[in-house]
């Protein structure tokens, strides 16, 4: 009767232990599930915001004729959207910029807490490569010395000591070791998911 118990009772625990791992392997199906959603709609939000963005401006050179200054504003206007920073061009592709570089924004703003949403938007555009020239327009410096300034304030926030280090170089170097811890934490989850 006893070995019946103890039987019955090792049937029981196994069981138990294969409904835990069953519903574990579940929720850790669900939680990759919900990220890579969440992972997906960042770019899909801003490559929608940048499509209704073309359409406005083809609309704008149409509706701006022959009028060069008339162009300029609407696209500046259409551009740098001030009435809801979060529907802007910039943060757009601030958004799409975080996606592809491994959360490079959200990093610097959590390493260099001093960094300005000016200063997170220059650090994306520079690790986008856009021109100095783009950059001058986007942040509406009248020359270059401005530009300067604002990087070179942006390289102080950050410690870059060694003049002969860019602060592109030095994004770059924040890239690369994001984008190897980003490929340790794939490979551990999907090591951790075939268990």
């Amino acid at each position: 009767m006893a070995s019946l118990v103890v039987a019955g009772l090792s049937a029981l625990i196994a069981a138990l232990t294969f409904i835990y791992f069953l519903n574990r392997e579940r929720i850790f199906e669900k939680r990759i599930s919900r990220y890579l959603k969440e992972k997906e709609a960042v770019p899909r939000d801003a490559v929608e915001f940048v499509l209704r963005l073309a359409k406005d401006i083809l609309d704008d050179m149409t509706l701006s004729g022959d009028n060069p200054q008339l162009l300029a504003r609407r696209l500046r206007r259409s551009i740098l959207s001030e009435e809801k920073e979060d529907e802007s061009l910039v943060s757009s592709i601030q958004r799409l910029i975080n996606y592809r570089y491994y959360g490079i924004a959200d990093h610097l703003r959590e390493i260099c807490p001093e960094l300005t949403e000016d200063d997170i938007n220059m650090c994306s555009f520079i690790c986008m490569s856009l021109p100095n020239h783009s950059l001058q327009f986007i942040f509406e410096y009248s020359n270059s010395a401005s530009l300067y300034n604002h990087r070179s304030r942006i390289r102080r926030k950050l410690g870059i000591t060694d003049s002969n280090v860019s602060l592109e170089e030095h994004l770059q170097g924040i890239v690369e070791k994001l984008r190897a811890q980003n490929s340790k934490r794939e490979i551990f989850s999907l090591r951790k998911r075939k268990f």
